[in-house]
């Protein structure tokens, strides 16, 4: 019963941010406009877009449900695609079969690749690198640490 009603939760959830699938163009010369690492507090946002940073109402979310039930919830038309232990590069993650709906961080492994199609139409690429409890008073409190890439739409 309680899986049942967490499935049709996120069936709402996922039919409440579709949105109209814009087409991706592919550079024939992609630039490469921000990289590096993020560290994302829990229930906090990110973007992958301009600046690259955590901010708020943007592409991501770091969503915790419970203790032990996270996502990595796109936002406002960003979508995402879970790639493997490899790095897909611009030309994978255009490639990529993006999907608008969360991904359960307990179905990732530290290393893991996902690519991202953003609100803005760029195209991106983030490892799971680490989960931690950066306040030790309170161990449920986590923060992600993301490696990025991200290419100008």
């Amino acid at each position: 019963t309680t899986a049942r009603a967490q499935r049709t939760a996120d069936l709402r959830n996922i039919a409440q941010n579709v949105a109209p699938v814009a087409p991706l163009r592919k550079s024939a010369n992609p630039v490469l406009h921000c990289h590096g690492t993020l560290e994302i507090p829990q229930t906090f946002h990110w973007s992958l877009d301009d600046d690259c940073s955590v901010t708020r109402d943007t592409d991501f979310w770091f969503e915790a449900v419970d203790g032990a039930t996270r996502y990595l919830t796109p936002l406002n038309g960003a979508m995402l695609a879970v790639i493997g232990d490899k790095p897909a590069g611009y030309d994978g993650c255009f490639a990529a079969t993006f999907a608008p709906g969360r991904v359960n961080l307990s179905d990732l492994k530290r290393g893991s690749y996902l690519c991202a199609k953003t609100s803005k139409g760029a195209v991106a690429e983030f490892s799971y690198d680490d989960l931690y409890a950066k306040d030790q008073a309170r161990p449920d409190a986590l923060t992600l640490v993301i490696g990025y890439k991200a290419w100008e739409p």
